[in-house]
């Protein structure tokens, strides 16, 4: 289990970008128990482009 700081600075290193690491921070809730990832993203509804 991470804590918080671990958890932020690996986010950065594997998150090139800055809004992706803040798109992912805004998703994420970190609480004693470890982290929640609020995925709401219905990729069914997606459709890919060529």
């Amino acid at each position: 289990q991470l804590d918080r700081t671990t958890l932020e600075n690996t986010l950065s290193v594997l998150l090139k970008h800055e809004s992706d690491l803040q798109k992912v921070k805004r998703r994420l809730q970190v609480t004693d128990k470890g982290a929640n990832v609020d995925d709401d993203d219905d990729l069914r509804q997606m459709r890919w482009r060529n």
